[in-house]
């Protein structure tokens, strides 16, 4: 194989040039026997060398055919001390094809790390060509007489000598203080280029990859020898330090092949494995041990090492957003501990606390339960003010209020905890969380004067119940409320007019009903990070999609108007077509959905078995730029489809038994009837009509005029009485999974 080093070229040591006749050879080697200079057997195989076909082409090729003699002997001589190589560099710019990149070889394997040099042997592929070599030989040869290169000589030797420079090259760049980032900056400069400078910048890369596959194989040993260390002990802060700087080793050594990857629309192979490796560890860390802080920190160093991942930019960034949410709501979890054991105490101690709060109300000179719960709300307010929390001490102390009022028909405590609320000296709610207390305020005082009508009624006492009819209208905010409280007072007025007075409180008990409002804020979840799981990028521009099964170019639809969904393969990295990035979609907005309603270990199990065919299908594809955006545009128009194909999914999983209690038989076969002014009943009926896109507003259990409106639509849309009534017929509709 030819020697890129030009010091040790036949031509070197017998001092002559390419134009030297077979006579001149002969007689160099014998001057430099006499000259004794050289070793002898060193000096026999020059001259054998440039005498035999293959060797001397060989040592052509690797010499200086484009130069001319007084030239190529002034490089050599230049050559010769390396410390001025800048002279060197610039006599190198008059010269041409494999000349020039036989000299910056030569400076490559005398010269340690010079970026320069490197960039200068890269940059001299741009001009060399076959042909152009093949041309240079000739010339030469027709004035030392020997016959013309052979072509396809010439087409094997030329890539052999083009290995030896690129080993030169990495033989340079691997001295450098800094291999990693030299080889990367050489990466990033010349990546776009293409043709011989393309892939001459590839094969040192190979190269390089080579020298730098036992380092990298040592970072990994390291990394999962910390690993295995947190594994251990979740808690310690170590390993996860020595996780975040060996990736950073890792990113100086393997970053050139993850750019070269990447330009080809592809994950550089070994450094996914080890994301999805330490991406496995940041959702134990957070799912198994609740260590969100180590989980972000490690995700966010899995960002910053591997950005060059077409599929793991999207997903890492889903992690590192859904991270930072639990870990700040960990950290607002840990600052309301106290508060939140005292509300808990209270949900668990309603008549005791409606007995404290009937005594002396909610503020700072409550009493007992009262009194504590006051305290502990008070501190609360303190520590997270300003955080994204800060609305969850009013929230969950506006949730006492409406189980008092609710579950134990304490109106008058509840009242005392809101009116606290709204007068509270120390901090102030958010306008959202104000507004929802003003609206509890009235909804209450009205219900508290509902109540006093109703017992006015059934007393026959008209005066009072027109006297609370006209407060209703004053206070009350709900337009339902007001309407029947306008019912009503017209109903007194006119039997007031009439002097039929007996027939006054018929019309009154049929107008009155109840607004309950209800919420359901003691209810508590375990926090679990379960990120995205669908990543999808955008390919090269020229990558070609699949088919789709579209004519005239135009989208194809089903009979209902809805447009078509197709299965995508199994795989990464497919290239799915518009029906099929359709599916992943709309399968993944079904999922959302599906995950709240999966509540019993067997649905979980069926629900990890759609994930896993979803991931297996449509956690890693590819597209072209703009595809996936146009379904995302579609999701408007069919997010209460999908809400109620998800619903039917759920119902689908259950037995025949499961699904009659479902529908709220008990075992006896009778129907039990929810009831809206329950909390836990108004909540179950909200999220159906939610689920079913008919309710907008938040599932707090409040059954109010938008819970009415809701039920309205969708009794009317099917077949059922328009009114907000609720009964057995409007309880099976609705939960059949047949509405919609």
């Amino acid at each position: 194989m030819p020697n890129c080093n030009l010091t040790t070229n036949p031509f070197n040591l017998l001092n002559i040039s390419v134009r030297s006749t077979r006579d001149e050879i002969a007689d160099a080697y014998e001057d430099a026997q006499v000259d004794g200079l050289h070793d002898e057997e060193v000096l026999l195989q020059a001259h054998q060398a440039l005498i035999g076909p293959k060797t001397r082409l060989e040592a052509e090729l690797a010499w200086l055919p484009d130069c001319s003699p007084s030239q190529a002997r002034r490089i050599m001589e230049m050559l010769g001390d390396t410390s001025n190589f800048t002279d060197v560099l610039d006599e190198v710019k008059n010269v041409e094809g494999v000349s020039a990149a036989n000299i910056y070889a030569s400076l490559c394997a005398h010269i340690s790390g010079n970026k320069q040099i490197v960039e200068s042997l890269i940059s001299s592929y741009d001009e060399l060509s076959e042909e152009q070599a093949i041309t240079a030989l000739n010339d030469s040869r027709q004035i030392s007489g020997f016959p013309k290169a052979n072509r396809d000589l010439v087409s094997k030797i030329l890539p052999e000598i083009r290995e030896q420079h690129a080993r030169a090259a990495v033989s340079s760049i691997i001295k450098a203080e800094h291999p990693g980032l030299l080889m990367t900056a050489l990466v990033e400069r010349f990546l776009d280029k293409h043709g011989g400078t393309r892939d001459f910048l590839f094969e040192i890369a190979f190269h390089f990859d080579s020298w730098s596959m036992p380092i990298l194989r040592d970072i990994k040993d390291q990394i999962d020898q910390a690993v295995e260390t947190l594994k251990s002990d979740p808690d310690t802060e170590k390993p996860v330090a020595d996780i975040v700087q060996l990736l950073l080793e890792w990113d100086d050594y393997s970053q050139p092949a993850q750019l070269i990857e990447q330009e080809k629309g592809l994950d550089e192979q070994r450094s996914k494995e080890l994301y999805d490796e330490l991406r496995d560890i940041c959702l134990w860390l957070a799912n198994e041990e609740g260590q969100f802080k180590s989980a972000l920190t490690i995700s966010k160093a899995l960002l910053d090492t591997f950005p060059e991942l077409p599929s793991v930019v999207i997903q890492a960034s889903d992690d590192i957003d859904a991270l930072e949410a639990l870990t700040e709501e960990a950290k607002s979890v840990e600052l309301l501990a106290p508060f939140v054991s005292v509300a808990e105490k209270c949900f668990d101690n309603l008549e005791t606390l409606d007995s404290d709060l009937i005594r002396k109300g909610f503020s700072s000179g409550g009493i007992g339960l009262a009194g504590e719960l006051y305290q502990v709300f008070f501190e609360a307010t303190q520590r997270i003010q300003g955080s994204e929390h800060e609305d969850v001490p009013w929230m969950m102390v506006r949730g006492i209020a409406i189980e008092l009022n609710n579950t134990e028909t304490a109106t008058e405590a509840a009242l005392s905890i809101l009116e606290g609320l709204n007068s509270f000296p120390k901090a102030s709610p958010s306008t959202k969380v104000k507004e929802q207390l003003d609206v509890d305020l009235a909804t209450i005082r009205s219900n508290a004067k509902f109540e006093e009508l109703g017992r006015a009624g059934e007393r026959s006492d008209l005066d009072t119940a027109l006297r609370l009819a006209n407060e209703i209208l004053a206070i009350s905010k709900d337009e339902g409320e007001r309407q029947v409280a306008r019912e009503i007072k017209a109903n007194i007025e006119s039997q007031f007019r009439s002097k039929k007075r007996r027939w006054l409180f018929w019309g009154i008990a049929a107008a009155v009903v109840g607004f309950i409002w209800i919420s359901d804020s003691s209810s508590k979840k375990k926090r679990t990070y379960s990120p995205k799981t669908t990543t999808a990028y955008s390919s090269p521009s020229n990558l070609t999609s699949q088919p789709s099964n579209t004519t005239s170019g135009t989208v194809a639809k089903s009979s209902s108007g809805r447009r078509n969904e197709s299965l995508p393969p199994v795989g990464s990295n497919n290239v799915l077509n518009q029906e099929q990035i359709r599916y992943c979609v709309y399968q993944g907005e079904r999922l959302t959905y599906l995950r709240d309603l999966t509540d019993t270990n067997e649905k979980v199990q069926k629900f990890n078995q759609i994930i896993n065919d979803y991931n297996s299908r449509c956690s890693s594809y590819r597209y072209r730029s703009g595809a996936v955006q146009r379904v995302k545009n579609e999701l408007a128009g069919v997010r209460s489809k999908l809400k109620s194909e998800a619903t039917e999914i759920s119902l689908s999983w259950l037995s025949n038994a499961d699904l009659f209690k479902e529908l709220g038989f008990d075992s006896s076969g009778k129907l039990n009837i929810l009831n809206p002014k329950s909390s836990a009943d108004a909540k179950q009926i909200q999220r159906k009509l939610f689920d079913l896109g008919y309710y907008q507003s938040s599932i707090d259990g409040i059954w109010g005029s938008g819970s009415i409106t809701a039920l309205k639509s969708f009794k009317v849309r099917n077949g059922l009485q328009y009114n907000g009534v609720w009964d057995a017929e409007t309880q099976k509709a609705l939960f059949s999974g047949q509405g919609f």
